[in-house]
C-alpha cells in the first residue's frame, strides 16, 4: 500500500506552526521564528508518512465459522530527538541573536511534546528546559540522573550563561513536570534518581 506523503506534509505543518507559536508566545522576534523553528525540525523532529487509507465497497459471503479478512493501515510516527538539541545547546553551537532564544528551542520542544500528547495541562517553564538538559548531562555516562549531579549542572549552567541558578525545590518541581509529560521518569528501587528519555515517540493516522 502506497505511503501518504501528503498527509505527513500536512502533520510537519501543523507541528512547525505549532513551534512557532511556542516561541512567539515566549518573546521571540517574529524575524527569528521561522529559522528556529527550522532548526528544531531538522535537528530534533522526525516524522514517517501513514500509509493511504484505500476505502472500497465488497460484497462479503461469510463462512460459518466467520473468518473474514481485514488489514489495518500502518500508522505514521512522529519522533522528537531530544539528544542532538541538547547536545548542542549544551555545547553553544546554535547560533541565536540571544541566550534567551536559546533556552526557548528545549522548551518549545518540551512544551510541543506535552501539547501531543495531550498533557497541556502541565504548566512547563524555561526552569524545565533548563531542568532536562542538566538531567540529561548528569545521566550522560551512567543513565541514571541523581539530583546531586542535577543541582551540580543547573549551577553550572547558570553561571556559564549569567543566568539566576535553581533551588532544589524549583528543580524538584521541573523534574515533576517532566515526569508528568513523560520525559523522564523515577528509576523503581532508587532515591532522586531518574531516567532520562532522549527519544520520544507517538503514532497519527
Amino acid at each position: 500500500m502506497a505511503l501518504d506523503y501528503g498527509r505527513k506534509n500536512e502533520v510537519a505543518e501543523e507541528i512547525a506552526l505549532s513551534i512557532k507559536t511556542q516561541l512567539r508566545k515566549s518573546g521571540m522576534a517574529e524575524s527569528e521564528l521561522d529559522q528556529v523553528a527550522q532548526k528544531l525540525m531538522s535537528l530534533a523532529i522526525w516524522i514517517s508518512p501513514p500509509e493511504e487509507q484505500v476505502f472500497t465497497t465488497e460484497l462479503i459471503v461469510m463462512n460459518t465459522s466467520a473468518r473474514g479478512g481485514g488489514r489495518s493501515t500502518k500508522l505514521g510516527n512522529i519522533r522528537l530527538n531530544l539528544r542532538p538539541l541538547l547536545e548542542a545547546v549544551a555545547g553553544g553551537v546554535l547560533t541565536v541573536e540571544s541566550l534567551d532564544n536559546l533556552w526557548m528551542m528545549p522548551f518549545a520542544l518540551l512544551v510541543l511534546w506535552s501539547s501531543l500528547q495531550r498533557t497541556t495541562e502541565v504548566a512547563l517553564s524555561e526552569s524545565d528546559a533548563v531542568t532536562i538538559l542538566a538531567m540529561w548531562q548528569a545521566a550522560k555516562t551512567t543513565r541514571v540522573a541523581e539530583l546531586t549531579d542535577i543541582k551540580t549542572n543547573v549551577d553550572a549552567h547558570a553561571l556559564k550563561y549569567q543566568r539566576n541558578t535553581l533551588s532544589l525545590g524549583e528543580i524538584r518541581h521541573s523534574i515533576k513536570n517532566l515526569t508528568d509529560i513523560g520525559s523522564v521518569a523515577l528509576i523503581t528501587g532508587q532515591t532522586d534518581s531518574w531516567a532520562v528519555y532522549e527519544e520520544l515517540s507517538l503514532s497519527y493516522r
